[in-house]
């Protein structure tokens, strides 16, 4: 759970809830060994601020051997991994204004069945193909096809190239997989056995990665939605007006009272979150139409020391407006309020607000 981006009081709850569920699926050993379905394995969504994150429902079985894999675990930033990432601003900052890595290749293991899948990411900012992530290998520990056999085969995605669909036909294990990109290619792995799952990635949103099970098959499959609140890409001069202005005032006032009641924060950090939030609208204010202070560069050590530290300081500054942003020709990260987001009026109420909390404190 804590690497899927859940808090550590959150994650204990769940994982207590979890081992509870457990125990009594083994009271009934063979019924709930073959009936469970995979979804219940899926790690719950990812709470940061700037994206979502869905786990569908996989399509296969349990089975007592069944051992789980999540590639969320891998594409994700997260402290385990950050000592490596290419951006200047990893070691500074929490990881959830990191962004993701994207899938660069699928490689497969198949005859008439799927006996495994490994996928291999690449890092923002990074074309080249030779230094490639590598996620979890789902691999069935029994050879299986025609005469026990099977072929590897690998399937590259070029830059810009999406996956939309993912196919998998299945039954009590999975039969094989199959992919379509938005250039209209299309990749298969495995027979014809089983039925047919299909899952259309919605749009604005892209396939983070599978997460599954497997022992001497792969028994289940599933995929990883990933959904940006704003596109990374996003234009400093998009008409995000009222999309943003729906909620405003719930959602500053939801993250100034999480900040007052967070337990690990001392009351100097919380007034130096808040204080450091409102002169940054202030200056929006003041000079609506320069876009330096709209765009907020991670790696800023004013920004890295009085926010960036903090999951709750990330928080605030979604509520009010900004996005992540990747910035692919200098492999920054930054939090960008697209032009016309907020109305001034708008921004007046996020600082007052703010400006309440930070009375509270004091």
């Amino acid at each position: 759970y804590t690497a899927a981006g859940v808090g550590p009081n959150e994650a204990a709850r769940r994982a207590i809830e979890g081992a509870a569920e457990e125990q009594k699926k083994r009271q009934e050993p063979v019924r709930g060994a073959l009936r469970g379905q995979a979804a219940d394995l899926a790690p719950p969504p990812s709470p940061s601020p700037f994206r979502s994150i869905t786990w569908a429902e996989a399509a296969g079985r349990t089975h007592r051997d069944t051992r789980v894999v999540n590639d969320a675990e891998v594409f994700l930033p997260h402290h385990r991994n950050e000592c490596t990432w290419p951006l200047g601003a990893s070691a500074a900052v929490v990881p959830e204004l990191l962004p993701v890595a994207r899938i660069a290749r699928i490689v497969g293991w198949a005859g008439s069945l799927l006996n495994g899948v490994q996928l291999f990411y690449r890092w923002p900012g990074r074309a080249e193909m030779g230094d490639l992530l590598p996620g979890h290998k789902l691999f069935g520990d029994d050879g299986l096809g025609l005469g026990g056999e099977y072929q590897k085969s690998s399937f590259d995605l070029v830059e810009g190239e999406e996956i939309v669909k993912v196919f998998v036909r299945s039954g009590a294990l999975v039969d094989a997989l199959g992919v379509e990109t938005s250039q209209g290619r299309r990749f298969w792995w495995g027979g014809q056995g089983g039925d047919l799952t299909t899952w259309e990635i919605p749009q604005g949103s892209f396939l983070g990665g599978f997460y599954g099970g497997y022992g001497g098959h792969v028994h289940h499959l599933g995929p990883i939605i990933i959904q940006e609140h704003c596109p990374s890409g996003a234009s400093l001069d998009s008409p995000f007006a009222v999309q943003g202005a729906y909620g405003l005032k719930r959602r500053v006032y939801q993250a100034v009272h999480e900040i007052l009641e967070a337990p690990v924060a001392t009351k100097d950090q919380k007034l130096a979150v808040l204080a450091a939030v409102s002169k940054y609208l202030k200056k929006i204010q003041e000079q609506p139409n320069d876009v330096k202070f709209r765009r907020v560069k991670v790696g800023n050590s004013y920004f890295q020391r009085n926010i960036g530290v903090h999951m709750y300081g990330c928080q605030l500054m979604a509520a009010v407006g900004f996005f992540l942003n990747f910035d692919k020709t200098t492999n920054e990260v930054y939090l960008v309020m697209p032009r016309g987001f907020f109305s001034l009026d708008g921004l007046l109420s996020c600082d007052t607000a703010i400006a309440e909390g930070m009375n509270h404190i004091a």
